[in-house]
């Protein structure tokens, strides 16, 4: 029996945990040009994100190899995108002081009709932030010192029977850990989602 059992309902921000050093491991293999490292790690987010929500536990396979596959696959895309568009940006490209209209003073410059909307709010990125952590300490609160410990085993991206290895406990102990982890983060998740969406 496959022991690497995907579990979709632990909260996403698990998954990030668990697979945030793969990732970077897989992102840090790619070069997009214009673009940071953190915009190429958030490519491979983005890839996890589709693996956690695109996998089937009915097809046998091991979540950790097809969230590695959409990772890479979301990677390369990026890549393959930024590259089509290498050479659109200057050959399309408009001034932002250019004016709307004819030449008079009285139309406007393109850079008055950008819409604000389309920077993140400072706050909004500020509370998302905290709404993690505060999912990561309330999870962690409730938890008991073994489970914490399979947690953070879990994290790492070990196996069941890595984790009953590491641990020195019974695979069933480390499946049992993992299911009251899941229960508690559920209802963890139920509390922190009505503190911060009032």
């Amino acid at each position: 029996m496959n022991r690497e059992v995907f579990t979709p309902h632990f909260p996403i921000c698990i998954y990030n945990y668990r697979y945030e050093s793969i990732v970077k491991k897989l992102s840090n293999n790619f070069f997009i040009t214009g673009a940071e490292q953190s915009d190429v790690f958030q490519e491979g987010q983005i890839g996890l994100y589709s693996a956690i929500k695109n996998f089937k536990v009915e097809n046998n396979a091991k979540f950790k190899t097809f969230a590695i596959l959409c990772i890479k696959r979301k990677l390369i895309t990026a890549l393959k995108n930024s590259n089509r568009q290498k050479q659109v940006i200057l050959n399309d490209a408009i001034s932002l002081n250019a004016s709307t209209g004819n030449g008079c003073e009285e139309n406007p410059e393109m850079i008055e009709f950008i819409k604000d909307s389309v920077v993140k709010d400072p706050l909004d990125i500020i509370v998302d932030y905290e709404y993690q952590n505060a999912m990561k300490n309330a999870i962690y609160n409730k938890l008991s010192a073994k489970e914490k410990d399979v947690l953070n085993e879990y994290i790492k991206g070990k196996s069941y029977s890595e984790i009953a290895t590491t641990l020195n406990c019974k695979e069933k102990s480390v499946d049992t850990a993992l299911t009251r982890i899941r229960r508690k983060a559920n209802e963890i998740q139920k509390d922190v989602n009505s503190k911060f969406l009032k």
